[in-house]
């Protein structure tokens, strides 16, 4: 049983082009309101992901995020994923006695 692709062009299925894509709002930060485009995140995670490279964050190493529903939260958990380490978000509403051993970030 193979595939069936339609004979058409995917511009024709797909109302908005990758381009455009680019200049979407992906995310509104709750604060502030401000509304960051697919592009503005995609730089936000790249330099935070560089940063935590060079702090010395390696792949498969289990980073503890203890962050409230904001736009850095965003940031830092596709930043750690693109370095390959993983994210490990907790209850910003945990005391300090409640992590045990945890790292925090």
């Amino acid at each position: 049983m193979g595939l069936k692709y339609p004979g058409s062009k995917m511009s024709t299925h797909v109302p908005v082009t990758a381009l455009q894509d680019v200049f979407l709002c992906c995310k509104v930060d709750g604060v502030s309101g401000q509304c960051h485009t697919y592009n503005q995140m995609s730089v936000m995670v790249r330099n935070t992901a560089s940063g935590l490279l060079k702090l010395g964050l390696r792949s498969h190493d289990v980073v503890t995020m203890h962050c409230h529903n904001c736009l850095e939260f965003a940031v830092l958990y596709l930043a750690i994923l693109k370095t390959g380490a993983i994210a490990s978000p907790v209850n910003p509403f945990y005391t300090a006695c409640m992590y045990g051993k945890k790292s925090i970030v």
